[in-house]
């Protein structure tokens, strides 16, 4: 099954803050899924934002 991380553990993940998530939603570049009120990411979505938002290195 899936994990889902709420906007406090993909800010912390992230390094964002909680404004620039929901910004990101809003602008449907970071994936998420409306439950009820509140939104969720799945974890393996998140790793892949990051993976292709990486720069320099390797």
């Amino acid at each position: 099954m899936d994990r889902y991380m709420s906007v406090r553990e993909v800010t912390l993940a992230l390094g964002l803050s909680k404004s620039t998530v929901y910004q990101l939603c809003k602008a449907d570049v970071l994936p998420y899924t409306r439950v009820g009120a509140s939104i969720r990411f799945k974890e393996a979505d998140i790793i892949q934002f990051m993976e292709a938002n990486k720069q320099g290195g390797r």
